[in-house]
């Protein structure tokens, strides 16, 4: 009896995700997470780059139930487009994941250029590109993409 209960609980928690996770992605989140902010830090050829997130309720406990590796898959979808990616954390109770974006840069003489115009799945409120080479920061607000830019070495 009391596994049959276990199971109706699960059930009806599967349904609740799949619901407001359906609910999640038409109003521009992915898999019930939405993407706050985007910081894009270059260092070398490599970008080191922080995502801030908000997880809805449901996702939340679905990732406390099932481990935050089912979390995951949504985090590092939306990084996706800069390729050659490596996860170094996720913190569910920061909302917060580092990535490296591996190879990213060419470097001519004293300069370093981004030109691939990496795309993201879901808009970024804001993204943020800075750094010890960066100048002044640039802010893009409702970002789709990584716009190309130039840093020095």
């Amino acid at each position: 009896m009391y596994a049959l209960r276990a199971l109706a609980a699960l059930s009806a928690l599967a349904i609740l995700l799949a619901t407001s996770t359906s609910a999640s992605a038409a109003g521009g989140e992915s898999g019930g997470v939405h993407y706050s902010k985007m910081v894009v830090e270059p260092t070398g050829t490599d970008l080191h780059v922080t995502l801030y997130y908000n997880a809805s309720f449901m996702t939340k406990v679905f990732s406390i139930l099932f481990g935050t590796g089912s979390l995951k898959p949504a985090i590092t979808d939306e990084v996706s487009g800069f390729g050659n990616i490596s996860t170094d954390s996720i913190s569910i109770q920061d909302g917060k994941a580092v990535f490296t974006a591996h190879n990213q840069t060419t470097l001519s003489g004293d300069w370093y250029m981004y030109d691939h115009n990496a795309k993201f799945r879901v808009p970024v409120d804001q993204l943020e590109i800075r750094g010890r080479s960066i100048q002044q920061p640039i802010i893009v607000n409702n970002a789709s993409s990584l716009p190309d830019f130039f840093y020095q070495s």
